[in-house]
Order: C-alpha cells, then sequence, then structure tokens
C-alpha cells in the first residue's frame, strides 16, 4: 500500500528517483519475508526505471536483489551475472558498502554450491570492509556465514566462534534475522564440540525466531537441522513431530528450498529410525532425483563436483540410505 502511494506522489512531483528508491525498499522488505516471486518483479521494476533514468547505484542495487533471488532459486548464471554487474557498478561509485555486501552475497552463493576456499576469501574481504565502514550489521552477518561454511568442512571450533560472535553481534543491534541463523549454526556446532542438550536448545530457540519473522523457507530449513540433532542424540518423537512440519512447508515451496534434497534425505532417515522402510525408500529415492537434477543446473563441471562432494551429499552420491 505504501509503495503505490509512494509511486503516486513520485510520479507527480516528477521525481523517478525516488520511485527507484521506494522499490528497492519494497523488494528488500518481499526477499526478508521470503516472497522471491514479489522480490524478483520489484527488483525487474527498479532495474528498468534505473537503467532509463541513469541511476547506477538504483541499478546496482537492483541487480544485487536479482542476483539474491536467483541464488535461493537455484539459478546460478543468472546470480553470477547479476553479482559481477553490480559490484562493478558499486566499484564505479565509490559505494563501499555496496561492494562488501555484494562481496558477501557472493560467497553466500559460493559456499552453497561447496566452493568453501572461494567461499571464505570473500567473506575475510567482505568482513574486513564491514569493518572499517562500521558496519555491525555487516560484520553480524558475515560472522554467521563464516560459520555456516565452517560447518560445512568440519572446522567445528571455528563454526562454533563464528556463530558466537554473530549472535552477540546480532541482539546488540536487535537483528533478528542474523540472530536466528546464528543460533541454528551454534546449535550444529554445538552438537560436535560441546553439549547436546544445549545444541538442542539453541535449534528450538531459532525454529522459534524463524516463525516470528514469517520467514517460511528458512523455517524448513532450521527444522532439517533440528530434525537432524534429534536424531543424533536418538529423541524420536520430537524428529518425528519437528520433520512431518518440514515436510508439510517443503511439499508446499519445493522450488524454493536451499536443499530441498537434504529435506528429503533427512525425513528419510526419520523413516527409517521409526521403521517404515517402504517411505524411506521413496523418501531417499526422491532425495537422489533432486540431487541429481539441481547438480545438472550447475554451469561447470568444477562447481557441480564441489557441489556433490557437500556432506550431506555423499550418501546420495554413493547410493545408500545412511552415512
Amino acid at each position: 500500500g505504501w509503495l503505490d502511494l509512494a509511486k503516486a506522489r513520485c510520479v507527480a512531483d516528477r521525481n523517478q528517483s525516488l520511485v527507484v528508491r521506494t522499490l528497492r525498499t519494497a523488494a528488500r522488505a518481499a526477499f526478508i519475508q521470503q516472497d522471491f516471486s514479489a522480490a524478483a518483479e520489484l527488483g525487474r521494476q527498479q532495474l528498468e526505471l534505473a537503467v532509463a533514468i541513469g541511476d547506477q547505484e538504483g541499478e546496482a542495487d537492483a541487480r544485487s536483489r536479482l542476483a539474491l533471488v536467483a541464488g535461493r532459486l537455484f539459478h546460478i548464471t543468472e546470480a553470477r551475472e547479476q553479482y559481477a554487474r553490480a559490484a562493478s557498478l558499486y566499484a564505479a561509485i565509490g559505494n563501499r558498502v555496496g561492494q562488501a555486501a555484494t562481496l558477501l552475497n557472493s560467497g553466500v552463493l559460493a559456499c552453497h554450491l561447496g566452493r568453501f576456499g572461494e567461499a571464505r576469501e570473500l567473506y575475510q574481504v567482505a568482513d574486513a570492509l564491514f569493518g572499517s565502514l562500521h558496519d555491525r550489521r555487516g560484520q553480524a552477518t558475515t560472522a554467521v556465514n563464516i560459520s555456516l561454511a565452517a560447518l560445512y568442512q568440519g572446522d567445528y571450533p571455528t563454526a562454533h566462534a563464528a556463530a558466537l560472535r554473530g549472535l552477540e553481534q546480532s541482539r546488540e543491534i536487535n537483528h533478528p534475522n542474523t540472530e536466528a541463523t546464528a543460533l541454528a549454526n551454534l546449535g550444529a556446532a554445538e552438537l560436535h564440540v560441546g553439549d547436546s542438550t544445549r545444541a538442542i536448545e539453541y535449534m528450538v530457540a531459532g525454529v522459534a525466531r524463524r516463525r516470528e519473522l514469517g520467514q517460511t523457507v528458512d523455517l524448513a530449513s532450521d527444522l532439517c537441522d533440528l530434525t537432524m540433532g534429534y536424531l543424533q542424540v536418538g529423541d524420536l518423537d520430537p524428529a518425528r513431530r519437528s520433520a512431518a512440519e518440514m515436510m508439510e512447508i517443503y511439499e508446499s515451496l519445493p522450488e524454493e528450498m536451499t536443499y530441498p534434497q537434504y529435506i528429503l534425505a533427512t525425513a528419510a532417515r526419520v523413516s527409517e529410525a521409526l521403521g517404515d522402510q517402504v517411505r524411506a525408500q521413496s523418501l531417499w529415492e526422491r532425495a537422489r532425483i533432486t540431487l541429481i537434477e539441481r547438480a545438472a543446473a550447475i554451469p561447470d563441471d568444477e562447481t557441480r563436483s564441489a557441489f556433490l562432494r557437500l556432506p550431506f551429499h555423499r550418501c546420495l552420491v554413493a547410493g545408500e540410505s545412511q552415512t
């Protein structure tokens, strides 16, 4: 509603730059709410208008947003191209915050594809830039992403320390989105380096935060990690409940999940633990097919190989039901 009102006012004042800024804000809000189709549409409107009026910053912001959406939808080539163009524009106009954010988000994409060395290098540069700018939100977001990369690499002490740093920073600046991610990562790291009871508590708190924020897609991912935590400590009844909720979300938004194959494989493990071999076998097969489809969408062999080496893909690649 505010977007429509702002557009009308800006058109009346013939100030198209304000329309670009309004679209940027609306696209960001849609992305935070994980309404990716709305975020993409608003981003495209912003991009078209920014290019038309020669607003380079508006164009860079729009391309960065479109890259984020493309990455979440696993449109790898588009995401890479938009990040590269956004980075070039931010550099040309000297927007260091935009440069840092683009480096960070490019690192997130690299991490999700299993390119951990590249991701951690990008995070390091982004963190230094955010630090020089005294951008605490950027630093907190970088910390939780460093934590996730370390988790995937099995570097649990680093993952724990970075997640704890991200949690403290996000709470200091009251940034619940980053706090939710930090809690999920901290719980996952605690399972390996700390107390399993405390690990579950962190994960449950993170899930509660996701519910408050209404971030359905990331809620499914956090429920997946929580389910694996319950399985690891042998607590089957809550594992069954969290898996059921996770699968309900997955079935409604399968294309928007970051790792749909991991969700399916986790649900398969729960079915196995509960003795339902028929359902487990069906879920394992769906997980393998989904992994094959995702891998096929990656445009280069090197990245495809890195993606298939992600820890939770190994059992699917090997054709086994358990790691």
